[in-house]
């Protein structure tokens, strides 16, 4: 059984994403109006969770995570994204992602779990992309 909220076709073939309203802080960080997306697989398990964070909140929560994990081990920069990357632990990948410009306003936490290869490609960068450490 799965909570109230709204299920979309993603752009990855086979897969589906279920978006559910959840204002519950983050490590913390406030979350007023935002959601969380689970990204479904080709066999209907959960691969990725993306968490919505308010965009003037998103200093504050890698500053939480870099307390509680360390700091990130690439910053890489897609188009108008930019994707603050650590350290795979035990085939999780956690990572922030935000549009460079604030008109845009998204800003998420990722969690996947996912090879130490894949890591980069699952949180929405090419495997070829430009990157640079912290």
């Amino acid at each position: 059984m799965m909570p109230e909220g709204d299920q979309y076709f993603s752009t990855a073939p086979g897969q589906r994403v279920y978006t559910v309203r959840n204002d519950v802080p983050l490590l913390g960080v406030p979350r007023l109006g935002t959601r969380v997306q689970y990204h479904l697989g080709k066999a209907g398990g959960v691969e990725a969770i993306a968490v919505g964070v308010p965009y003037d909140r998103y200093q504050q929560l890698l500053g939480v995570l870099i307390s509680q994990f360390g700091r990130y081990s690439q910053v890489l920069e897609v188009g108008g994204i930019t994707y603050y990357v650590w350290d795979l632990d035990q085939q999780i990948c956690i990572s922030v992602r935000v549009t460079k410009d604030p008109r845009y306003g998204i800003a998420e936490f990722g969690i996947n779990h996912v090879t130490e290869s894949a890591c980069v490609r699952k949180v929405g960068a090419p495997a070829n992309n430009r990157s640079r450490g912290p």
